[in-house]
């Protein structure tokens, strides 16, 4: 037990498993934009490209903190609720398998010294895999899986990082950031925008890669993986919310064997990597807003000496995450009113995208989004899903949004461009009878979703 009464484990050496025992190894040579940079420390964005677009409104941080007295609801998150997730393979094309599995949680039986990271880290793993309509793959995964979920009943569709940089805006934390609002029906999508969709992290150090490369593995069922998307559904405030973020992993020994995909969110987890010599420094306490957003109940922290890891810490910290909601309902209800802001904005301009920026330090810029090419919500035929409508021929006023794959190019009639994998038996209905003498507990747990 940690000083600080959190519930939580340490390995310093060794694992009674004896390291890996199922599906693929996470180690050898990483995949081009793999982690997208989740675990390394990053330095802060320089300048923010130029603008181009004229400016809509100005928001600054006083202008949130007189408003912040409006009735926006309770400024705690409620009704949480797994919605779909999906797994990016490593294909030629863009391909993900739907419902998705995050890596496992497989210490070493004995530290071992791990390489320093090196590769190429893409900033944004979507954008890189899929660069007009990154938030297509989430949609998609969404309607494969829940047919009949009320999309125009959501409010907004966002990623770990829109909601991130917006938090950070409110609670007066210094990074710079833009993205891209766009309404499509009364949902609005906040899509992040980096200075490319290929962008890359500059100077990649440490173990922040290497180390869950050798301390976790892909399953048998989801193979060949390089990342784990998940989307979940809640309330906060009065406005319905659907999130995108990347999981790090889960832990095995807290569920239950075989399991379905929504039934892993209190095993999930997320990883940081530190130096020995930053004990010192609360870092759970720095990861806080974050985990509160995507609302991961799990951190591991793990300390080396020169990529030695003898002290690995397992925490359940759902006990600190609703004490830092309670604790900062001024900054919630902020942070409130400013989603409110930007989704009414978005409303009033449908079809058009909206860029938001944060280049000076108290202040958010709205501005017509002028450049040449914006990435977007969604394509023209899902986007009718989206809103529930029947999809007609596409009209040629259509051509400029562009459009995904042909129907006859996915294994269902989405309308999008993202593959969507449907090997194996992965895709047959969770109640339905699996095989589980298909491989060896030895090897796999008895997963059920290999085939053989």
């Amino acid at each position: 037990m940690s000083s600080s009464g959190r519930s939580s484990q340490a390995w310093r050496g060794g694992h009674s498993r004896g390291g890996p025992t199922s599906g693929t190894f996470r180690g050898g040579k990483p995949f081009p934009g793999q982690r997208s940079g989740a675990f390394a420390r990053q330095p802060e964005l320089d300048a923010l490209p130029s603008p181009t677009g004229p400016i809509l409104l100005k928001i600054g941080q006083r202008d949130i903190v007189d408003s912040s007295s409006e009735d926006v609801g309770s400024s705690k998150i409620t009704d949480l609720n797994y919605a779909v997730s999906y797994n990016w393979l490593d294909k030629d094309g863009p391909t993900i398998k739907v419902p998705g599995r995050p890596p496992t949680w497989t210490p070493l039986a004995k530290p071992v010294k791990l390489s320093q990271d090196s590769g190429t880290y893409y900033r944004d793993l979507n954008a890189a895999h899929y660069p007009k309509f990154p938030m297509e793959p989430a949609a998609q995964a969404l309607l494969k899986e829940q047919p009949e979920f009320l999309c125009k009943d959501v409010d907004v569709v966002a990623c770990g990082s829109t909601l991130g940089n917006i938090l950070r805006f409110v609670r007066k934390t210094e990074k710079t950031f833009r993205f891209v609002v766009e309404a499509v029906g009364d949902t609005v999508f906040f899509i992040r925008k980096e200075k490319s969709p290929r962008e890359t992290i500059p100077n990649v150090r440490g173990y922040g890669h290497s180390f869950p490369e050798a301390y976790t593995t892909w399953e048998c069922d989801v193979k060949g993986s390089t990342s784990h998307q998940r989307v979940i559904s809640y309330r906060f405030g009065d406005l319905h919310l659907l999130l995108r973020f990347e999981s790090d992993g889960y832990l095995r020994n807290l569920t239950k064997l075989p399991g379905k995909a929504s039934d892993l969110d209190h095993a999930l987890f997320d990883l940081k990597t530190r130096a020995a010599y930053r004990k010192g420094e609360d870092t759970l306490a720095e990861e806080l807003p974050r985990l509160w957003i995507s609302q991961i109940p799990n951190f591991i922290l793990a300390y080396h000496d020169y990529g030695v890891f003898e002290d690995i810490q397992v925490t359940n910290v759902r006990e600190e995450v609703l004490k830092w909601e309670r604790e900062n309902q001024d900054t919630l209800q902020q942070f409130a009113v400013l989603l409110r802001k930007l989704i009414e904005v978005a409303r009033s301009m449908p079809g058009e995208v909206i860029e938001v920026r944060r280049a000076e330090s108290d202040t958010l810029e709205l501005r017509e989004y002028a450049e040449e090419v914006p990435p977007l919500a969604l394509p023209p035929k899902l986007e009718a899903r989206w809103l529930g409508e029947s999809i007609a021929p596409q009209s040629p006023l259509d051509e400029d949004k562009g459009r995904g794959l042909e129907e006859d190019d996915l294994d269902y009639a989405a309308g999008g461009g993202v593959m969507i994998d449907s090997d194996e038996d992965w895709y047959q209905s969770e109640e339905s009878e699996k095989d589980y003498t298909a491989c060896s507990a030895e090897d796999c747990g008895y997963c059920g979703h290999c085939s053989y």
